[in-house]
């Protein structure tokens, strides 16, 4: 087997972000223009698929991911910087649903260029800190209910100690009183 730098691997990966991004513009051009109908499709799926075999998935993320770009006003010497084109794909669908909470969404994407995160990660960290306020109530009820839960466990395995100190059984009072003021 050929032998191949790291540095070559880096270029050629470059390389394969700077074709996808080129083809996805393509693609969107297409798209907008809707001169696939000029070619006898009736969508650019049907075209993708049928004349360039590539599938609606890949023309959906492809679109989407340069949607983002676009949005964004990247300049092309910035695209080696790129997440993955999933993760960029998930980014504007998040984008889309999450454009209410602009600060929120911007520590995401900080987040993701940073970490270069998956994105099934990006759509749980979207999950725990985009959603909204109703979710977080019932997080929060959920959490309670465990909590309670685990305290009730405690609790009668502590008094299996016949010598359980006042100080304890105090304590559990305590703790069940304020998880049920929350």
């Amino acid at each position: 087997m050929e032998e191949i730098s790291r540095e070559q691997i880096k270029l050629q990966s470059a390389e394969f972000k700077k074709n996808w991004i080129e083809f996805a513009k393509v693609l969107s051009l297409i798209s907008q223009s809707k001169i696939y109908e000029s070619w006898g499709y009736q969508n650019i799926y049907q075209y993708a698929t049928k004349e360039l075999r590539v599938k609606k998935e890949t023309v959906i993320k492809l679109l989407s991911s340069f949607q983002y770009i676009e949005d964004k006003n990247m300049p092309p010497q910035n695209y080696d910087d790129l997440p993955s084109l999933d993760s960029l794909a998930a980014l504007q669908k998040l984008k889309e649903k999450y454009h209410n909470k602009k600060e929120q969404f911007e520590n995401l994407e900080k987040e993701v260029f940073e970490k270069n995160l998956s994105p099934s990660t990006i759509y749980r960290y979207a999950d725990e800190f985009l959603d909204d306020d109703d979710q977080d109530k019932t997080l929060t009820n959920q959490k309670i209910r465990v909590a309670k839960n685990l305290l009730d466990r405690l609790e009668s395995l502590l008094l299996l100690d016949e010598n359980l100190p006042e100080a304890i059984k105090q304590s559990i009072k305590d703790i069940r009183n304020y998880l049920t003021d929350l």
